[in-house]
């Protein structure tokens, strides 16, 4: 009789390399070297990670890695949600915080928080500007409903 349940290996998922393991968002951006490649899902030629030089001149070269490999890298770092990345993709990620990172290193400032303190900064004066004495009124009648004469006269409710 024949076993009605197959059994299937589970691929085993390879660890990072010795080196790679201790990467993470403080120390990977000064290791990681790019190169500019094409890919054929994406328009044009984009720079991508290409290789870690670790210590003692060890060199990882990371387009020989593995999908999980580099997913696992890509948590290291703290980058997320690249679970259903492609190997190019996840280079291309490690390039882009690389180059983040540097230029905040290099400008000094944040510009996400920037970003945040002008969006925050713009709500409170759009707050301000709603109540205030000239727009109050026609912002707390901007939901009723008009009456034909009102339609008529063309004004607010």
């Amino acid at each position: 009789e024949l076993d009605p349940t197959p059994t299937t290996k589970k691929r085993k998922i390879k660890e990072l390399p010795p080196g790679l393991a201790e990467l993470n968002k403080d120390n990977f951006r000064d290791k990681i070297t790019g190169r500019v490649e094409s890919n054929n899902k994406e328009d044009g030629e984009i720079k991508v990670a290409f290789e870690a030089k670790l210590v003692d001149g060890i060199t990882v070269d990371l387009t020989k890695l593995m999908l999980d490999q580099l997913c696992k890298l890509c948590g290291n770092i703290g980058v997320n949600y690249v679970n259903k990345c492609t190997k190019f993709q996840c280079r291309k990620t490690l390039w882009i915080l690389a180059q983040y990172q540097l230029k905040v290193e290099h400008d000094g400032s944040n510009t996400l928080k920037i970003f945040c303190d002008k969006t925050t900064n713009n709500i409170v004066w759009i707050t301000n500007i709603l109540f205030s004495s000239n727009f109050v009124d026609t912002f707390l009648s901007l939901n009723n409903s008009k009456s034909r004469l009102d339609h008529e006269l063309g004004g607010p409710p």
